[in-house]
């Protein structure tokens, strides 16, 4: 999805951007399978270094901890390639 049919779609409420809710599913980041709240997240593919050019893709998986390192712009050391 490029970003302006993102943005249309978010408009028209066919993208629940608050949902979250608690699952066993594990999170599509770190991979945790601990229990919690998992929250819908979007992140840019390609384009530019500024994101621009590239589609956004949607997923639904995310656990508050990653949430909250993303948010902050934080780097946990198990997400660092060894």
């Amino acid at each position: 999805m490029t970003a302006d049919a993102h943005a249309a779609a978010w408009h028209n409420g066919k993208i629940d951007s608050d949902a979250s809710s608690f699952s066993w599913r594990a999170c599509g980041i770190c991979g945790t399978t601990l229990g919690g709240d998992r929250h819908v997240w979007h992140w840019i593919h390609g384009g530019d270094e500024h994101g621009k050019g590239g589609t956004i893709e949607h997923e639904d998986s995310a656990c508050t901890d990653c949430v909250y390192y993303l948010a902050n712009g934080d780097e946990p050391e198990s997400w660092r390639a060894r």
